[in-house]
């Protein structure tokens, strides 16, 4: 409503977003069911979610959420939806005890329910195709018109509160302090699971069986010559708008580490020996891993440093890379023809402009610069020149003990901090993340991580 000066009301015309938006919106009863139970007394106070009734509609009435507000009590807050129809307050009640049993605890009485009429919700698509994200960046304060409530925050009335105020702090350049961070609803949650659901069996594809191997490079050469898996895909690399830029199949990287770890080894300018360090410096692509599996193929030790901006001089990311090079007593720096020719460009802009007197705080190393990428986009072009069987015969395989990769702290608070990553230790945690993954030949892993 729009209230006028001459005291009368009238009605404000929906846009085309708001209508767009809001046609989304649904609306469901929602409880609050406060317990005294018995048998929780080991769980810490913090937030708990039911993850298998939160992604399935049918399963409607049980336990989205469990509270436990401080250490030492027996009182528990449940959170659950209904339907105004058969899923009602006893039903919801029935529900959150026999969760309490199933995880062995007993509900010695229901202290209270709360049944909170028409309660707006958007369901988990129409939120992953970006619903919040529009309607805080696109909606919000957009004429002057500002949105609260249960849609947008949690829903407690201490977080509807705290949104309220940091969306006021937002929008109306209020310079203080705040205390308190809101609660806005996101598609994933960043709370702890007491009881999670059970991750599906994938199973394995037909013909597959996880060997037990001691290194990395062995699981690659497994993997990329394995009749069932060699032409299925490892790595996907897609941008920002989610768009696929690069892949490669096993055997495509099982044959770039070949030729890139013969390359290395059979390098005259510079001669490089297995236990030899280079640098690795790559922008964030798939150049990284055909170089990086390279050189452990090698027996060579990498050495992932952040890439320094190639137009600046000083800084300190270049900083880092002086100072990891000489510590580690590298002898070569692998990165792709793109970025060193950036490089160079930035060298000679800075030299042109740059007083005489004038003296920069980091160079870059006194050291050779190879073109991984290129030795692959050469051996693409023909690949029958190079026999990766013959490459693979003048190599030995690593032993656990052996030293495959060092991984240097940031440098942020002091001089970087190398750490020795072992063949044994690395392939010790690839097994422990598969067994408490439950991961298999059928797993798709999503990751942003930095490959530094």
């Amino acid at each position: 409503m729009l209230f006028c000066s001459d005291g009368e009301s009238e009605v404000v015309e929906l846009n085309d977003l708001e209508r767009e938006l809001f046609s989304k919106v649904q609306t469901v009863d929602y409880y609050t069911t406060v317990v005294k139970i018995n048998g929780f007394e080991h769980m810490p106070k913090g937030f708990y979610y039911f993850g298998e009734f939160m992604e399935d509609p049918a399963t409607i009435g049980h336990p989205v959420a469990m509270q436990k507000f401080f250490d030492g009590t027996d009182i528990f807050l449940f959170w659950s939806y209904g339907n105004s129809a058969d899923i009602n307050g006893s039903y919801v009640a029935k529900c959150v005890t026999d969760i309490v049993s199933s995880m062995g605890g007993t509900a010695q009485n229901v202290l209270l329910q709360r049944r909170f009429k028409y309660f707006p919700h958007v369901n988990s698509e129409d939120m992953k195709d970006g619903f919040y994200g529009r309607l805080e960046s696109e909606l919000q304060g957009f004429q002057n018109t500002y949105y609260v409530g249960g849609l947008l925050a949690f829903e407690l009335t201490e977080r509807n509160a705290s949104y309220s105020i940091a969306a006021v702090c937002k929008h109306f350049a209020i310079d203080v302090e705040q205390t308190v961070t809101p609660y806005v609803k996101r598609l994933f949650s960043l709370s702890r699971n007491s009881n999670p659901s059970p991750p599906r069996d994938l199973g394995e594809l037909e013909g597959v069986e996880f060997p037990d191997l001691p290194s990395l490079d062995g699981y690659l050469q497994y993997w990329g010559t394995h009749r069932v898996t060699k032409e299925n895909v490892i790595y996907t690399w897609i941008n920002e708008e989610g768009k696929i830029m690069n892949r490669r199949t096993y055997q495509e990287l099982h044959e770039n580490a070949s030729h890139i770890a013969h390359k290395l080894l059979t390098s005259m300018k510079p001669i490089i020996k297995p236990g030899d360090r280079v640098i690795l410096i790559h922008l964030p692509g798939l150049e990284f891993i055909d170089a990086f599996f390279g050189c452990i193929r090698a027996g060579v030790i990498p050495v992932p440093v952040i890439p320094p901006d190639p137009m600046q001089m000083g800084g300190q990311a270049l900083l880092k890379v002086e100072n990891v090079s000489k510590v580690c007593s590298a002898v070569a720096i692998l990165s792709t023809s793109s970025y060193h020719a950036a490089v160079r460009a930035g060298y000679v802009k800075n030299i042109v402009t740059l007083a005489k007197n004038q003296k920069c705080s980091a160079q870059w190393p006194d050291l050779p610069w190879i073109h991984t990428e290129s030795w692959i986009k050469n051996y693409r072009r023909s690949p029958d020149t190079f026999n990766s069987d013959n490459a693979l015969s003048m190599m030995t395989k690593p032993q656990p003990s052996d030293l495959c990769f060092l991984q240097f702290t940031s440098g942020s608070t002091g001089d970087a901090k190398g750490v020795m990553i072992t063949h044994g230790g690395l392939i010790h945690n690839v097994k422990m993340m598969k067994k408490r993954y439950q991961s298999t030949s059928k797993t798709v892993l999503i990751s942003w991580l930095p490959q530094y």
